[in-house]
């Protein structure tokens, strides 16, 4: 009985976890070094007070289709804080965790478009298609954002690719824990309630 009711909530779990349309953050708190874009998540951190992050409708993946769409910005133009100089190159890597490096998977710069001056940033906002390599190295966290500048040849900036808990995943999660808390004290008293019969015998 016990495993029955533990597989209907495991695959409870598993159907309404399961969406088309997956939200992604750029390396949040606990993630990584630093938040968002940011220079200490580079392997080999250089010198730079360089920012950015999402904008917008931020960075999703359409599972049905597998298209991973971007968008994220730099720079004091974006609201964030400038890197050494104008950027010359934006990359998708991976499969790596964050305290790796990892190959080009996509090369961005069609995707990009400078502030109004060069040195205050720039956004990227377009969209990618995956093969079902990629989107499993996606969504297992393994992909990451770097920007280069000439004075961080290795990458000024980077962030990872994280998924974002869906609240229904959440909540069953929590319901989950709430139903092995309750299996455990139920067994504990049915063992209790066993001890005291024996006791009485």
């Amino acid at each position: 009985m016990r495993a029955q009711l533990l597989s209907v909530l495991f695959l409870t779990v598993a159907c309404f976890g399961r969406a088309d349309i997956v939200e992604f953050d750029l390396s949040p708190p606990g993630s990584g070094v630093g938040i968002g874009l940011h220079p200490e998540n580079e392997i080999i951190p250089g010198f730079s007070n360089g920012s950015g992050n999402e904008i917008g409708s931020g960075i999703f993946l359409d599972t049905g289709t597998r298209m991973l769409t971007l968008n994220f910005a730099y720079g004091s133009a974006f609201g964030f804080t400038d890197l050494t100089g104008p950027a010359f190159s934006w990359l998708l890597h991976g499969p790596s965790p964050v305290s790796e490096t990892a190959p080009v998977i996509f090369n961005l710069q069609t995707f990009h478009t400078f502030a109004l001056h060069p040195a205050q940033g720039g956004s990227i906002v377009g969209t990618i298609a995956l093969d079902s390599a990629q989107e499993a190295d996606l969504l297992a966290g393994l992909n990451y954002i770097n920007i280069y500048t000439p004075a961080n040849m290795g990458g000024e900036i980077r962030g990872q690719l994280v998924v974002v808990p869906e609240p229904a995943s959440v909540v069953l999660l929590l319901a989950a824990g709430g139903f092995a808390l309750f299996w455990n004290w139920r067994r504990a008293r049915r063992a209790q309630a066993a001890r005291l019969s024996l006791q009485l015998k």
